[in-house]
């Protein structure tokens, strides 16, 4: 009995350190804060979209060569849009400072306000090319089927936003009126 217990103990530990090895070289989540990820998710309106896209093209029957033209397109086009959507955002943060400063300068604040426009608008116009430059790539056909899932996705986010907020409201009704009954 004794010959048969001690290699089964022996086993079982063996087997404990091996998992405990493994363990340790398991890839830990990380925590904290992440700028290079924060900044990625910071970008405009515009970026955005034009980055769905450019990941959307992966779900279409492209050949090698129109995947490395996406891929260029992407490269080129986002960064041209972040760095005006980058300049818009510095601009509107000057606005308000200025707007909130004691004695503002008011045709100071108009011609800010003009280059804040000029520049978003030279944002969507470097939108709409890298548009029209991703559907020569991926042809028209292939284009077409980017575009209806986006309007899907905004539908789906704009419906979700909505129930969020129906539900947000019934629960502070419910939690207003057990407040009520409570204090009765």
């Amino acid at each position: 009995m004794r010959s048969v217990i001690l290699p089964l103990i022996i086993l079982m530990l063996a087997a404990g350190i091996a998992g405990a090895d493994n363990q340790d070289k398991a890839p830990k989540p990380s925590t904290g804060f992440n700028k290079a990820r924060a900044i990625k998710i910071r970008g405009g309106k515009f970026d955005r979209m034009f980055l769905s896209l450019i990941h959307k093209t992966k779900t279409l029957n492209l050949n090698d060569e129109q995947k490395s033209e996406v891929a260029e397109v992407g490269k080129k086009y986002l960064q041209q849009i972040n760095e005006t959507e980058s300049e818009s955002r510095r601009l509107q943060i000057d606005f308000m400072k200025n707007l909130k400063g004691e004695d503002f300068d008011a045709g100071q604040l108009k011609t800010m306000a003009k280059q804040i426009a000029e520049t978003d608008q030279k944002s969507a116009d470097t939108f709409i090319d890298g548009l029209s430059e991703l559907r020569k790539v991926v042809g028209p056909e292939n284009f077409a089927k980017l575009y209806p899932v986006t309007q899907l996705d905004r539908h789906a986010l704009i419906q979700l936003r909505e129930q969020n907020a129906k539900n947000r409201v019934e629960s502070q009704k419910t939690t207003g009126a057990e407040s009520k009954e409570g204090s009765e």
